[in-house]
């Protein structure tokens, strides 16, 4: 009986006596500091670092706007995809515009005559009157 009185007194004692989870109180606020005011989940993850947590914040907020971007523009290229299927002479008209057109004889030719150009305007070696032991004169083509 002794034994028993002793045992629910130690069960008595354990159960009116606070836990461990209990006896911690839960962190949760907000932090002020010079940057801004921080919650205390931003804080910790910043390593209580304020300029850190700034940072933090910010890539996620340019996460955010990034995301809401992608959004819009899937929504958008959708809309533009229904719209083509519900007219298909808007999508021929669309494939039309979107398709470049050959170059004419007389753009190629000037083409060719600009690229011969940029060739033959390189810098060469001209002779001149060599003084033994002195570099030879480089002079660029159409300088003189």
């Amino acid at each position: 009986m002794k034994a028993m009185v002793g045992l629910f007194a130690i069960l008595a004692v354990l159960a009116l006596a606070p836990s461990k989870a209990e006896a911690q109180r839960h962190r949760s606020g907000n932090v002020n500091t010079p940057f801004g005011s921080f919650s205390m989940q931003e804080m910790m993850a910043a390593g209580g670092d304020p300029s850190a947590a700034q940072e933090i914040r910010a890539e996620k907020l340019m996460m955010q706007q990034q995301q809401q971007y992608m959004a819009q523009l899937a929504k958008q290229q959708k809309a533009n995809q229904d719209y083509l299927k519900k007219h298909p002479e808007a999508a021929k008209a669309a494939q039309a515009s979107t398709t470049r057109p050959a170059p004419t004889p007389y753009k190629a030719a000037k083409k060719a005559k600009a690229r011969a150009g940029a060739t033959s305007k390189a810098t060469t070696t001209t002779p001149t009157k060599a003084v033994a032991g002195a570099p030879a004169v480089v002079k660029e083509k159409g300088s003189e």
